[in-house]
């Protein structure tokens, strides 16, 4: 009986140990002692970081050992899942991103396309633990510059994949015509489903200075004359308006004005001289007396300041006058173009 004693201590520490290591369950008796305690069936949990993932599962009762002496149910445990998650553990990289395949951008004017630009850019992005780990509807791309406004977009495509680790992707940005000229940064983001983020800012591009005007008529004319008339001013309020479309700001223009011509009758062929009879001015009330002269075939140029969309003035008034109106056959005069250009 003794003996007996010490193989029951013995299985007492034995499962003892069991139920602290496997957190199982079970039932010890024999006819001098009795332990009981709960069963915990199908349990588990995950345990997770930013580094890892783990699932542990614990099973069920699966058997039962007994003889006269004592009476045993035994459990079993097993883990599922552990190890850690290749997704999270990659760690993303954009190792290219294209300004070559830009070269420098020349944006589109104000009246043309909406004055709007599309500009497209490239970039290879890399996880180490596969491409699919890549998520494409996280990539960012914009361009910034010092005191202008970023330009950005959120739908960027995965062009083409370039191995198991690397995919291509493109963004296109909408640029405006009033974006100021110089370098540009390009700066890219892409996310793997994990949302470990890579970022590259490390790529320029420039965009090309370009001046336009936009004319808001494409004829000027004045009402009938006479001879010896005095501050004869073209019709319209104002005649003309010139509008910077461009994304420089202008401080000159010039106009180049041509002779007009007697069209038909007694007029026929004579010439009403540009010189000395007509000037411009973008002041309506001191244009016949200090507006600037024009001369035949010739660009006079004069200062004019309008500046790039939002930054100040775009567009300036041209009123022109004939000071006094010469002594010419009566009839309708004409010329070819007259041309008005920004200036540097």
């Amino acid at each position: 009986m003794e003996k007996n004693n010490i193989f029951e201590k013995k299985i007492v520490l034995l499962f003892a140990f069991l139920l602290l290591c496997t957190i199982s369950a079970f039932a010890i008796n024999s006819t001098n002692y009795n332990i009981d305690a709960s069963t915990t069936s199908s349990g588990g949990g995950t345990q997770s970081s930013s580094g890892y993932s783990t699932n542990t599962i614990i099973g069920t009762i699966s058997g039962e050992t007994n003889s006269t002496g004592y009476k045993t149910l035994l459990g079993f445990f097993y883990g599922g899942g552990s190890g850690s998650s290749e997704e999270a553990a990659c760690q993303p990289l954009i190792t290219f991103v294209s300004n070559t395949s830009i070269g420098s951008v020349t944006l589109n004017n104000a009246v043309t396309s909406g004055g709007l630009t599309t500009v497209r850019i490239w970039f290879i992005a890399n996880c180490s633990n596969g491409r699919e780990f890549l998520d494409a509807t996280s990539a960012t791309a914009n361009f910034t510059k010092q005191s202008e406004v970023p330009r950005y977009t959120t739908t960027c495509t995965r062009q083409n994949n370039l191995s198991a680790y690397a995919s291509n992707f493109s963004c296109d940005i909408t640029m405006y015509y009033y974006d100021a000229a110089g370098n540009w940064g390009i700066n890219v983001t892409i996310n793997t489903t994990s949302d470990a983020k890579a970022y590259n800012d490390t790529t320029t591009f420039p965009i090309i200075s370009s001046m336009d005007l936009n004319l808001s008529a494409t004829s000027v004319a004045w009402p009938t004359l006479s001879p010896a008339q005095t501050n004869q001013q073209a019709t319209g309020s104002p005649p003309l308006t010139i509008t910077n479309i461009y994304n420089s700001n202008i401080t000159n223009i010039s106009i180049n004005a041509i002779d007009l011509v007697g069209q038909s009758g007694t007029n026929l062929g004579v010439v009403f001289s540009i010189n000395g009879n007509f000037t411009a001015k973008n002041d309506t009330a001191t244009v016949c007396t200090t507006g600037t002269g024009l001369i035949n075939n010739t660009a006079v140029n004069m200062t004019l300041l309008m500046y790039r969309n939002t930054r100040g003035t775009q567009s300036q008034p041209m009123y022109y006058c004939i000071p006094t109106v010469p002594n010419l056959p009566p009839g309708i005069y004409n010329t070819t173009t007259w041309t008005t250009e920004a200036e540097v």
